[in-house]
This record gives structure tokens, C-alpha cells and sequence, in this order.
């Protein structure tokens, strides 16, 4: 992940103009966003505490739509020069000055203002003329708001007043939210969320958690805050659920049954460090692929370190299959959550894996149809899949799939 910005408050607000009183209602987010070099990155936007729900769930959509973002850093590191971040094509929010050419104050200054790629959505005045002076507003380019499009839309049923439809000029980059009084005064730094947010640590090849699971997530009415490697269980703080996604990176070789050459990857490191913090919590946790195989060894099951040769009477498909959204039968226990999310005892799923769970090392609720373990549950909603359900979900509409997703994100609402 690129971090585009990792100012503290103090430094977010470093010079600024603003009355402690303007100041003292802002709150410093981290918003992480699908970059237009099309990788992740992570950046800040100072907004008004009263935005911080609103900011966090579109950057959360502007991910899942893969909504290119150039950067999110905090007025200060332009020296609270409009111009200056409009020509860096930087997205902002907070800054205390006027609205330009006039003595009339801006919504920014309030932090009830936000700016998008401006140079992508400049400012068009009736004559034609654009500030920033290079921008150019291209509707089939990604980062782009046009009108009827999913990121403008949602902006608009926040209730944002967009500035595409002022009536003397076209301020495409620009939307803002008027005061109304806020009933429950929150003390300064505070923040309040209208989502619950859901860690998902990254992907160690592609340097991102699948754009899949981000949908999955998202559709489901969750926010999502990517989990880096290094110290991950410091970065869960603001975090209600955990999403331990698949992926193929090495595991500790005590967790095989037979003798194998592993060494731990960082990658599995975050897992386990991101997994006991949630644990301990008591936290919603759903693990899939190799997440659920963390999760089981971590509560002392082990593992197959290849199917095919350890299990030779397997003949279904576990391997590359996850294109396929009926690889293989999955019998479910009645007793079990997945049964209750559910409600059936056999489904169809898809495959993608050549390592598995020891049937005899753990008690399974869920197999295939050759005995593989192909779901466990440690309590409450701790639940581990071993197929890939936000892909038969996000590129087949699965039903099945979105009652796994929305069944994580209704006791993540409840646990709040």
C-alpha cells in the first residue's frame, strides 16, 4: 500500500486560520482509495466530525467501484493554497478561507465541504473557462463524476449539494453539506460513524485484498480499512469485524501433519497478530481459503499440505476451479451457524485451494462430498469457509454467498 499521507491531527491543522472553535469540530480520517496508477493507497481527509460516516462509507464505494482517487492529503501540506492542491489534482476537504473572488465564507472552512480529482472535475465557468487551468473533464475516464454515476449518486442521497449544478458555473469537483445543529455535542477527536468498518488485511502478491471481497463488504452496508503487515493488531483499533481473505503464502511448518519446507510469510504473521487481537475481542471474524485454515490451526487443527497426494481418493475439484460455481457439493450440519444462515443442508460451491484441514484434527460442520473440511466454527460468529464466496457472489450473484456476507455484517451491527 503507497501512503500518500500520515500527517497526526496537529499537523493536518499546522497553520490554518481557523478558530478553535471551527477547529475543535473536525476530525483527522484515513481513507484508503484505488489510486490512478492502480494501486492501493491510503491518504486523509480532514472533514466536520458530523461528515465522518459519510466520507468513510463513499471512499469505501469509491473502492469497491475501483473509482480512481490521484490523492487525498490535508490542506496544510499545500499551505491552505486551493490553487496549489487543484494543479496536484489532491481531493480535500477542510480549509479555512473564503469562497474565491468573493468575502463570503466557504463550506470548507467548516469542513462540510469536499473536492474530488479536481483537474479530472474542474471548475467550468460559462465562457468555457476551467480552473484548474489544465483540467479537462473526460466522463469515460476513471475518477471522473458524471452525472448518474454511482459515486455522484450516493453523494446526492447523503444528502451533498453537488456543485455541477450551481447556477452561474459548473464546480464538478465540489460537494457540500449544510450545518444543521448537532443534538449530541461530541467531545474534540471523537469520531462517529454511520458504518461499522471490517479489517481486511492485504494481499500479498497484488499488494491488495480482491476488489471482490471490497464488494462483497461494501454491498452488505460495511466500510472497509485495509490491514498492512507490520504491526497489524496496532491497526485494528477502529475496526468492528475481521475478513481474513484467501491467498497463497507460506505457513508455519508445525502446522502440517506430515514434514514439510515452510517458513511463515509476513503475510501469515498479520493474520495471526490481526486474528488473536479480534479474537480476544470477541469480534465477528469470517476466514475463507487460507484465512479459514489460519484459523483453524490457530485452535489446533492441522493441515494437508497437498490434497492430491496425501488424500488420493479425492477426485472433485479443489483446484483452480474458483471460475467454476459448482466445482463440488458441500454437506452442511442442521446444527450448525451456516445451517442457520443458510438453511440447507447441501450447497454448490466453487474451489480454489491444494491444502485443507485434517478432518481428524478438528470437528467440521460443514465437508465435501470426499470428507475435505470445508467449513469450521469457533464460537459466535467466527465462522471459516474454505471456498471463495465473494466470487461466486460479486461476478455470479450467488444468493447463497450474499447470506454468508450479509449474515457477518448484521452481527457486526449488533455487536456495536
Amino acid at each position: 500500500m503507497i501512503f500518500d499521507s500520515i500527517m497526526s491531527f496537529k499537523e493536518a491543522a499546522k497553520g490554518t486560520k481557523a478558530p478553535k472553535s471551527v477547529l475543535a469540530q473536525m476530525v483527522l480520517l484515513e481513507v484508503q482509495y484505488y489510486g490512478t496508477d492502480k494501486k492501493l493507497h491510503q491518504g486523509q481527509m480532514m472533514v466536520h466530525r458530523d461528515l465522518a460516516g459519510d466520507v468513510k462509507e463513499i471512499f469505501s464505494k469509491m473502492l469497491a467501484e475501483k473509482f480512481a482517487v490521484h490523492k487525498a492529503v490535508p490542506m496544510s501540506a499545500y499551505g491552505w493554497d486551493d490553487n496549489k492542491a487543484m494543479a496536484d489534482n489532491n481531493s480535500s476537504a477542510f480549509c479555512y478561507r473564503n469562497i474565491a473572488g468573493t468575502d463570503e465564507l466557504s463550506w470548507h472552512a467548516l469542513g462540510r465541504a469536499i473536492d474530488i480529482n479536481p483537474k479530472f472535475n474542474p471548475w467550468i465557468h460559462k465562457d468555457g473557462k476551467c480552473c484548474p487551468p489544465d483540467g479537462k473533464y473526460d466522463v469515460k475516464r476513471s475518477g471522473t463524476l458524471c452525472e448518474g454515476g454511482v459515486i455522484s449518486k450516493l453523494f446526492l442521497k447523503k444528502g451533498f449539494i453537488w456543485g455541477k449544478d450551481f447556477a452561474k458555473y459548473e464546480d464538478i469537483h465540489h460537494f457540500e453539506k449544510w450545518l444543521t445543529p448537532h443534538p449530541n455535542p461530541l467531545p474534540q477527536g471523537e469520531r462517529e460513524f454511520l458504518k461499522p468498518t471490517v479489517g481486511l488485511v492485504l494481499d500479498e502478491a497484488d499488494d491488495f485484498a480482491g476488489w471482490n471481497y471490497v464488494k462483497a463488504l461494501v454491498d452488505c452496508g460495511l466500510n472497509v480499512k485495509f490491514i498492512t503487515y507490520e504491526k497489524a493488531e496496532k491497526q485494528m483499533s477502529d475496526v468492528s469485524g475481521l475478513l481474513l481473505p484467501g491467498g497463497f503464502f507460506g505457513f508455519p511448518a508445525k502446522w502440517y501433519q506430515k514434514k514439510v519446507d515452510a517458513k511463515e510469510s509476513k503475510r501469515c504473521k498479520a493474520y495471526v497478530a490481526a486474528y488473536k487481537y479480534a479474537q480476544k475481542r470477541k469480534m465477528p471474524i469470517l476466514g475463507i481459503c487460507a484465512g479459514m485454515q489460519v484459523m483453524a490451526c490457530l485452535n489446533g487443527a492441522k493441515l494437508f499440505n497437498d490434497i492430491k497426494k496425501e488424500c488420493p481418493d479425492v477426485k472433485e475439484e479443489h483446484r483452480d476451479a474458483k471460475e467454476k460455481a459448482k466445482a463440488h457439493l458441500v454437506k452442511i450440519e442442521k446444527k450448525s451457524l451456516l445451517y442457520k444462515i443458510l438453511g440447507k443442508e447441501k450447497i454448490w460451491v466453487n474451489s480454489n485451494h491444494s491444502e485443507s484441514v485434517v478432518p481428524s484434527s478438528f470437528a467440521a460442520p460443514a465437508v465435501s462430498g470426499e470428507g475435505i473440511v470445508e467449513a469450521i466454527e469457533l464460537g459466535g460468529f467466527a465462522l471459516g469457509l474454505q471456498w471463495h464466496p465473494e466470487y461466486m457472489y460479486a461476478v455470479d450473484g450467488d444468493k447463497n454467498s450474499k447470506k454468508i456476507f450479509k449474515a457477518f455484517a448484521e452481527v457486526i451491527r449488533q455487536e456495536l
